[in-house]
């Protein structure tokens, strides 16, 4: 008689059985077998393609479009404007909303969610051709005084006047 087999808890991303089972390591990373359709499986919903890109990957028991929908509505209403990722990140530590990453799995992104929600986007302040031109001057300006391109680093806290 074999070994009794013992369940992992981690549902099948092929499938959604909860039948899975551990099944050896591969680079790093746990592998599951799914006794309902004989896949394997890494625990994660995270996965990367040929070309080296991450790609999220829907699992079972991930929450509907409609469901998701309901759920942005009803934070905008709570917070009194529409959802930034922030906002999002902070009520899911809370237990009061659903992770990022799952709006990213169901959706592809977060505006996405927001559009098909429709609610208001978060606009990017628009600037005119002349401040545009006095902020390009000042960027020129100091890209000359560090004597190297200018990096992230280099703007954030600066005061734009």
């Amino acid at each position: 008689m074999g070994r009794p087999v013992i369940l992992s808890g981690v549902g099948c991303y092929h499938c959604g059985s909860d039948q899975t089972s551990k099944a050896g390591m591969n680079k790093g990373k746990q592998r599951y077998l799914c006794r309902a359709c004989r896949r394997f499986s890494s625990g994660e919903p995270r996965t990367t393609t040929k070309n080296g890109e991450r790609k999220l990957r829907r699992a079972a028991n991930d929450p509907s479009e409609s469901r998701l929908i309901f759920e942005l509505r009803a934070i905008a209403q709570r917070i009194h404007r529409t959802p930034t990722t922030a906002d999002i990140m902070e009520l899911s530590k809370k237990g009061r909303a659903r992770s990022l990453d799952t709006y990213y799995v169901v959706f592809g992104s977060f505006q996405t969610g927001l559009k098909r929600a429709r609610l208001k986007l978060q606009c990017r302040q628009e600037f005119s051709e002349h401040e545009k031109e006095h902020l390009l001057e000042e960027l020129r300006v100091l890209r000359k005084r560090v004597k190297r391109p200018l990096l992230g680093r280099d703007v954030r806290g600066m005061t734009w006047v």
